[in-house]
């Protein structure tokens, strides 16, 4: 079987299944071909391999919604105080907007 799937011009998608092992031909622009290129010289991984990974990764996390990494890591600023600290200070509204 033989399937083709387009998304925008510069990509598409050719899949043969056969034997239980699914193949594509991708398309990427120059600029992507030499990142990917500089990267698989310098992990020692074929771009195959580089491809694989990111898609595993990517099929990972793509519908376990998350919080960035920067953000779940950040501790706070140690000199400012906390929003509850000001809590006694806030003044109640002068009338009800929802009356």
């Amino acid at each position: 079987m033989v399937f083709v799937l387009r998304a925008r011009i510069t990509y598409q998608y050719v899949i043969k299944i056969s034997e239980g092992v699914v193949h594509f031909n991708i398309y990427v622009d120059d600029q992507t071909g030499e990142q990917l290129k500089r990267v698989a010289g310098q992990t020692g991984l074929t771009r195959n391999a580089l491809i694989r990974q990111a898609l595993r990764e990517w099929l990972a996390t793509r519908d376990q919604p998350r919080w960035p990494d920067i953000v779940m890591e950040f501790k706070g600023v140690e000199d400012l105080p906390t929003f509850e600290s000001y809590r006694d200070e806030l003044l109640p509204p002068r009338q009800d907007p929802l009356a």
